[in-house]
């Protein structure tokens, strides 16, 4: 991919995304804002800024913003689900020497209760890993090649880029051809990775039953023990292909056009314990904290918080930030030689973007490790988009 090339799909980072916010609370600096006479927001933000100092404390300026906003989709409403809580957080490192770049997480539930089981599950543990490696943090001053593990958060963005929009039929039909590999084809040579979509699990942003196109929401394997097995299809993409539909036609509030598109986009976890697939590197580096990922004909481009650099197969204090991967689709799993018995799912803030049309999808991944990656420095100081 050429340098500065943007990404034509994949996960963006902006403000809050809802389009039809009925209450939205925000404390700064211990500061509240906004609706402050709905208790049930204001005291859901106060419990998320306290949780978030403890896990922060260098990061007094943190800005904690809790949303409830209507359905976002027709899916939504179809599936008896009228509201949604979203949180976003976002926690400045400023102290002397240290670059701009925020520490940023959010996500979106059905209900409250949802959401702060989230922030608590994953959100916490993701914010401290995170500050412990920015707080140390220097600017990778060149490529870097070695084998580079991902903790789950970035391996999903990386499945999602990578596997989530190649499988779906329009984007196969626009350039299946440039990837170098095929449906059928042998993706990876790790036969403990499958991966498939399947937005019938209840309680999270890409669950429904029915499609927009009113085809019944079903279960699809796309890659199985390595194998490229099939599309996501919708009615004007699929049969032509000589695919059956696999409910996956979905439209972005506000459009008119339905295309294939992810739901719940997930790898299942494989048999290696995340601490072992790090103790396996000689010289590499444990990379975590997706900013932005990009998907981009047979490109992918993810922008990554931290790389921490591994040393025969000890986590080592030093630290590179501002971080990019950039690889072909159709070698990068080739590369994969672990893959962890973890996995996170997690109900993303920010939509999937695809020209243009934003659509709220659920990723999940356990650790996956591979050789040989190349790591390059991106622009420092964009922070998170």
């Amino acid at each position: 991919m050429p340098d500065g090339e943007p990404p034509k799909t994949g996960m963006r980072r902006s403000g809050p995304t809802s389009t039809s916010v009925l209450s939205e609370v925000t404390i700064t600096g211990g500061r509240m804002t906004g609706r402050t006479d709905d208790l049930e927001l204001a005291a859901l933000a106060t419990q998320f800024d306290l949780a978030v100092a403890k896990a922060a404390p260098s990061t007094s300026d943190r800005r904690v913003t809790v949303i409830e906003s209507a359905a976002a989709s027709e899916q939504d409403r179809a599936v008896g689900t009228d509201h949604r809580w979203e949180t976003l957080i976002t926690c400045p490192l400023l102290q002397p020497g240290l670059h701009a770049n925020p520490l940023v997480w959010g996500a979106r539930k059905p209900t409250p209760e949802l959401l702060s089981r989230e922030l608590h599950s994953t959100g916490l543990p993701t914010l401290e890993r995170d500050h412990d490696a920015l707080t140390v943090a220097e600017s990778l001053p060149n490529r870097r090649s070695g084998a580079v593990v991902m903790e789950p958060l970035l391996a999903a963005a990386l499945l999602h880029a990578c596997v989530g929009h190649t499988v779906e039929a329009d984007n196969y039909v626009e350039y299946g051809e440039d990837l170098g590999i095929a449906i059928g084809d042998q993706w990876s040579t790790h036969r403990e990775l499958h991966v498939l979509d399947d937005p019938t699990e209840p309680g999270h942003s890409g669950s429904y039953e029915v499609d927009d196109e009113g085809s019944a929401a079903r279960s699809t394997t796309l890659i199985e023990s390595g194998r490229w097995e099939s599309l996501l299809t919708s009615c004007q993409h699929g049969p032509t292909l000589g695919h059956g539909l696999t409910g996956n036609g979905r439209r972005a509030r506000g459009a008119s056009r339905i295309t294939p598109r992810n739901s719940i986009l997930r790898a299942l976890p494989g048999a290696d314990e995340p601490t072992s697939i790090v103790e396996s590197i000689d010289d590499g580096f444990y990379c975590g904290g997706p900013r932005r990922s990009g998907s981009m004909r047979e490109f992918v481009r993810i922008e990554i918080a931290w790389a921490r650099r591994v040393r025969r197969g000890q986590l080592t204090g030093e630290v590179f930030r501002d971080v990019e991967l950039r690889a072909r689709k159709g070698d990068i799993l080739r590369r994969l030689y672990a893959i962890g018995n973890d996995v996170t799912l997690f109900d993303n803030f920010w939509p999937c973007e695809k020209d243009g049309e934003n659509i709220y999808t659920t990723l999940g991944a356990p650790h996956l490790g591979f050789r040989s990656l190349v790591l390059y420095p991106s622009t420092p100081g964009q922070g998170p988009r």
